[in-house]
């Protein structure tokens, strides 16, 4: 019965894998301050929100702007609390803009796919 439950939920993290993927790779791309960049933040915050990630110390928000003068960039941090308070956290990360306008499946919309599905299955260890 166990190995029957955690096949059913590897099947549930593939699938949610391939659909993150597909929502992320849009066809303009997600080049930051183009609107695919947008589009691909506003996502990732909707499926983090899903998860019920909490905001990274103090902060209000899963969203953390800085600027390099010029661009405007935001990163997107969510903390999923653990079973242990006393041990170490886990970081995962990816970047979730594109270099060039194409869906940038590679670049990086599996790896934030992959990341989320991190998120979901540690959601499930609490």
């Amino acid at each position: 019965m166990a190995l029957k439950a955690s096949l059913e939920r590897n099947i549930q993290l593939y699938n949610s894998i391939l659909r993150d993927t597909e929502r992320l790779s849009l066809p303009q791309g997600r080049r930051v301050g183009q609107p695919g960049h947008e589009i691909a933040k506003n996502y990732i915050l909707s499926r983090m929100s899903e998860m019920e990630l909490a905001p990274f110390r103090d902060n209000k928000t899963l969203e953390l702007p800085f600027t390099d003068g010029i661009t405007k960039f935001t990163n997107l941090i969510g903390v999923c609390k653990g079973q242990d308070s006393t041990l170490p956290p886990i970081l995962v990360g990816a970047h979730y803009d594109s270099v060039i306008d194409a869906p940038c499946s590679d670049d990086n919309a599996t790896a934030v796919a992959v990341a989320l599905a991190v998120g979901e299955a540690s959601r499930s260890l609490e």
